[in-house]
């Protein structure tokens, strides 16, 4: 079973609390990460403790951002091997993770749509932008396509979801993604206007509920080593 599976189960049961309980493991994981970053650096070590901590406490996978520091590890570890660079990409997520917990600063959190819009992946077209903490936009739209979706780059009419990845920049507007974002919107807002039969406003979308609708994720990575060594 895996971690997350292990989550839902649970949660199901009355098992964790309800929400406060989540929320309580969701900060203690931040803490953690915090913690990891006194030094500066992430290590092997550490990102093997933290993913035992997730085990040992599934009921964070129900959190943002406990999905995706769980997914994100299990990626990392599912070869045996980390190297620097990914042990330094971590580190970027564990920062960014650590300094904004709760997603989005304003303005950018206004353009979502509210309510959230069900996600499905189903035959659904998505468009994809921004930096995601889930891992590359590469991944971000493989994982996508794995649930029977559809991904590109390119925002066209007949995109059912605009996914906006949880590295935002205060600057968005000037950014490509920013523009993205807006030309949706406007493409929302002319479709209010004159609404066309049949097609539905496109929804704008934050990672952090994106990464809620995966599904399971692996529970346990093979052992660590050093991709440095000679096998």
């Amino acid at each position: 079973m895996t971690i997350a599976s292990k989550g839902d189960e649970f949660a199901r049961s009355g098992g964790y609390g309800g929400e406060y309980l989540t929320a309580r493991l969701a900060d203690e994981l931040v803490s953690l990460c915090r913690g990891i970053l006194i030094d500066g650096a992430v290590d092997r070590n550490e990102a093997r403790g933290l993913w035992d901590w997730c085990a040992a406490n599934p009921g964070v996978s129900r959190s943002w951002p406990g999905r995706v520091v769980i997914d994100r590890l299990s990626r990392l570890l599912a070869d045996g091997a980390i190297g620097d660079a990914e042990l330094a990409d971590l580190k970027s997520v564990f920062e960014e993770i650590s300094g904004f917990r709760n997603g989005f600063q304003e303005p950018l959190a206004a353009c979502f749509t509210d309510p959230t819009p069900e996600i499905t992946f189903g035959g659904k077209l998505f468009a994809v932008t921004g930096g995601f903490l889930f891992g590359t936009r590469q991944a971000v739209m493989q994982a996508i396509v794995d649930r029977r979706g559809r991904a590109r780059d390119e925002v066209v009419a007949t995109i059912d979801y605009l996914l906006v990845g949880s590295r935002a920049s205060p600057a968005w507007k000037e950014t490509n993604y920013g523009s993205k974002i807006e030309r949706v919107m406007e493409m929302n807002r002319k479709q209010s206007r004159r609404p066309v039969h049949g097609r539905p406003q496109i929804g704008v979308i934050a990672e952090r509920d994106w990464v809620k609708c995966l599904g399971v994720i692996p529970s346990t990575p093979p052992a660590i080593h050093d991709s440095a060594e000679t096998p």
